[in-house]
């Protein structure tokens, strides 16, 4: 009986990891970096006072991550004769067909562009372009202020990015 328990609850976590959607979000007007995973991890980049912090939150749980924490000091390290692998040889043709199947795998959500060149012609000659790009999903703005802005949120699961590397 408690195989049967454990083997359940082992395919609902492999049935989540497999399902779970995976975003990405950039957002430059709050100032917004984060990547998730289902609702189980986080991870915000946050700059403070010009330092950069990386904020994960597991099961609910913050940690804060300092990157210019000072590091471990190197221990003296044994020379080892590094076992050769085996590669794997991909024609330049599969290559290049996973690199144009990868971006298949992401759903974009949101995408909201703000630009502006600084220069009056080339905005001029752009608008034309964004305005014809622009639709429900996506929204490409050229502006005369000096400002410039991005919005973006990519979704995904963890099979339909293998599906798109293996096949």
């Amino acid at each position: 009986m408690i195989w049967w328990i454990i083997a359940f609850v082992l395919l609902g976590l492999l049935t989540f990891i497999v399902a779970a959607p995976i975003s990405l979000e950039i957002d430059s007007v709050r100032r917004r970096y984060r990547i998730a995973i289902g609702g189980i991890v986080s991870l915000r980049v946050v700059l403070v006072e010009s330092q950069l912090i990386l904020r994960l939150r597991v099961f609910g749980l913050p940690i804060d991550i300092e990157p210019s924490m000072p590091k471990r000091k190197p221990t003296a390290a044994k020379t080892r004769v590094p076992k050769q692998k085996k590669r794997l040889h991909l024609s330049p043709s599969d290559i290049v067909r996973k690199v144009r199947q990868f971006p298949t795998a992401f759903d974009l959500t949101r995408f909201e562009l703000d630009l502006d060149t600084g220069d009056f012609a080339l905005n001029a000659i752009l608008f034309p372009i964004a305005y014809r790009l622009s639709d429900g999903a996506r929204r490409i703005q050229l502006n005369f202020q000096g400002t410039s802005t991005l919005r973006m949120r990519l979704v995904t699961t963890s099979s339909r990015i293998a599906a798109a590397l293996l096949t």
